[in-house]
């Protein structure tokens, strides 16, 4: 289950344990299986004056006060990170944010080429809207007035919400990833199917209560993560004729599944999915059936993100990089993991 409650962002009063989101994982054993990811942890928590990270931030409560209190900055504020360092909205940076610095990213090549890639392929800066929570003393409408904003920054900030412009806010949350080993690809498949249903329920659960001083209207944070590695293009959702892209894509990279991969949920598939043909037809002539076809061809739609420079010629019939690239960068509520190549299985 690929989702993560959320603790946006640089206005919310809630904050969650942040993490830089690691590598996917994978299933050792080379059985096919499936991937959950289940929610975080996310807690209301107070706030300190100060540049400290949660770790620091225990130390200094028990110099001052011994007592033992975990305290935290709110993600993308100002001195959220330690040492403290300020957003550089540049192009030549990875992320272009107002809020999140290029410092506060993991420092594997992996994160700040993602970052800057999804930038790069969508033309502009992610655009992540919050639902403000309304009260008696909101102004109406709320705007937000962002001082470090070079003149197109924030272009794409809505009235009444609160707006988060990197990919940090989304990735860099605490998810918890589980992976189901399955004997069988047809038991994997209806594992998938199974599991798939109750992802939402799950991470709609994982939300605390309200806070005491709510800034959000929402706090589920899947449709947070979904928003903050969008790549897709102005054509790609719609927003102009297609022209230089090949299809029209309904969602972010990032959410929920589209299809059922089991004969006894082929009768829920009510999605028109949009697939690249050319691979669904080779995958058919091969063998494989339509559901699991469509499947695959329906990920192929995306471009891949990051490519390293040793991986680019392959050979393909005893290595399964390429397939891997576009595969752990489709983040759905589920993934189909068919075993590695090369394997015993």
């Amino acid at each position: 289950m690929h989702f993560g409650t959320n603790l946006p962002a640089h206005a919310p009063a809630i904050l969650q344990d942040g993490g830089a989101q690691g590598e996917d994982g994978r299933t050792d054993t080379g059985r096919p299986g499936v991937t959950s990811l289940s929610a975080g942890c996310e807690c209301s928590l107070p706030e300190i004056t100060g540049t400290v990270c949660e770790g620091e931030a225990e130390t200094q409560q028990e110099k001052h006060t011994g007592q033992h209190q975990l305290y935290a900055l709110r993600l993308g504020c100002p001195g959220f990170t330690m040492p403290e360092f300020q957003p550089t909205p540049v192009e030549q940076g990875a992320s272009k944010s107002l809020f999140f610095p290029d410092e506060a990213i993991n420092k594997h090549p992996r994160f700040s080429t993602l970052t800057r890639n999804i930038r790069h392929r969508r033309g502009e800066k992610v655009a992540i809207n919050v639902p403000i929570f309304k009260d008696q003393n909101t102004p109406s409408p709320f705007i937000e007035r962002f001082a470090n904003d070079p003149g197109d920054g924030a272009t794409a900030a809505l009235p009444d919400h609160v707006y988060m412009d990197a990919m940090g806010f989304g990735m860099g949350n605490c998810c918890l990833q589980v992976t189901f080993q399955a004997c069988s690809i047809l038991e994997a498949r209806y594992l998938y199917d199974q599991l798939a249903t109750i992802c939402p329920i799950v991470e709609e659960a994982a939300v605390p209560g309200e806070p005491e001083t709510p800034r959000q209207e929402q706090t589920a944070g899947g449709g947070v993560i979904s928003a903050s590695v969008d790549d897709r293009t102005k054509e790609e959702r719609g927003l102009e004729p297609l022209k230089n892209d090949k299809y029209r894509i309904s969602k972010s990279r990032y959410d929920s599944i589209d299809s059922y991969l089991s004969t006894c949920g082929e009768k829920y598939n009510d999605i028109d999915l949009t697939i690249d043909k050319e691979i669904y037809g080779q995958l058919t002539r091969e063998g494989i059936d339509h559901l699991l076809a469509q499947h695959i061809a329906h990920l192929f739609i995306r471009d891949p993100l990051t490519l390293f420079e040793e991986k680019i010629h392959l050979d393909d019939a005893n290595e399964s990089d390429h397939f891997e690239n576009i595969q752990s960068t489709n983040w759905q509520t589920m993934r189909f993991k068919p075993p590695l190549h090369p394997t015993p299985i």
